[in-house]
């Protein structure tokens, strides 16, 4: 009995304390941290993985408990919301043979509770409000655009966007639908992260189709068709807000569905990969700076979506 407890609890420890140094090291360092805390969920995954959902959630609680003499307690449960929480759910997905795809929610919607966690334990510790840290962000953001305007001159299609990107209250309605949209980003980067470190231990998780081949789910396109033609017949504002927010989120994964289908045709053509990136990124800088093209993308996304012109459902060449 002591010999089967034995080596997961020294193994759990051991995880439970580069937890804690990880954590510690993402919330402190500048800049760094940053990069650091893509991998800080890595040791409660890698003991979910190897124990067990238990042993996992016990060395996410050592770790926070580590954090205590570093830092208030709000702070450390909160980040333990935000890295302990992460690392169970990754571990605990890939651990029931989940696809890449399902860990990728799972992950995301993970990620979305520590944001949220995150914004009460900044309203608890320091009293800011989710206004507060909008305008912070507008505030940086204008000081951002000067400098490149003292530096690169005047621009209208930059100004156009930073117009946008400067209003309070747009900003403010949209905000449920940023933190989605954060959260499956955030979660996409934790996974191929995840996925290259996890071999080193003896684990492996399938990756995602390649970006060429990226179909999202036909309800995403029904859902955004209907929230915007739905939208401006709505006379209750909440109603209203949550349309809007839902076809933010729409929009922008249709967006990303004209950019996978882009590449797919501009491979098939026989692109080297290094021109179709860069006609990606032009394609996208074109979208974001260009009303027009910005409206229309999003439809196009979701026409394929509902017809699926690469066969990619059926498994047939495009």
């Amino acid at each position: 009995m002591r010999n089967g407890i034995a080596r997961p609890l020294v193994e759990s420890a051991l995880l439970a304390a580069l937890g804690a140094v990880l954590i510690l090291f993402a919330f402190y360092v500048p800049f760094l941290g940053m990069v650091v805390a893509l991998i800080s969920p890595l040791p409660v995954a890698m003991v979910v993985l190897r124990h067990g959902g238990r042993w996992g959630l016990l060395a996410s609680i050592v770790s926070t408990l580590a954090l205590f003499p570093f830092m208030d307690w709000i702070t450390a449960m909160g980040l333990w919301i935000v890295y302990g929480w992460v690392g169970l759910a990754f571990g605990l997905s890939v651990r029931r043979g989940y696809s890449a795809g399902v860990v990728l929610v799972v992950t995301a919607f993970a990620l979305l509770l520590g944001t949220i966690s995150g914004l009460v334990t900044s309203y608890i510790v320091t009293g800011l409000t989710p206004s507060d840290l909008v305008e912070e962000m507008i505030k940086a953001f204008e000081t951002a655009l000067a400098v490149n305007r003292k530096i690169l001159g005047p621009n209208p299609q930059l100004d156009q966007f930073a117009e946008a990107l400067t209003q309070k209250d747009a900003l403010m309605r949209l905000l449920p639908a940023s933190f989605v949209l954060a959260s499956l980003m955030l979660a996409y980067v934790n996974i191929e992260v995840f996925r290259r470190v996890m071999p080193r231990f003896g684990y492996d998780l399938a990756p995602l189709p390649p970006f060429s081949r990226w179909l999202f789910p036909e309800i995403v396109a029904w859902v955004g068709l209907l929230s915007f033609l739905g939208a401006p017949y709505v006379q209750n504002t909440m109603v209203r807000g949550a349309a809007e927010n839902i076809y933010s989120v729409a929009s922008l994964l249709a967006t990303v569905e004209v950019l996978s289908l882009s590449s797919f045709y501009l491979m098939r053509a026989g692109l080297p990969r290094a021109m179709v990136g860069f006609a990606l990124f032009f394609g996208l800088s074109m979208i974001f700076t260009t009303p027009a093209i910005s409206l229309l993308a999003p439809f196009f996304g979701m026409i394929d979506m509902l017809f699926d012109f690469r066969h990619i459902r059926r498994g047939l060449p495009a």
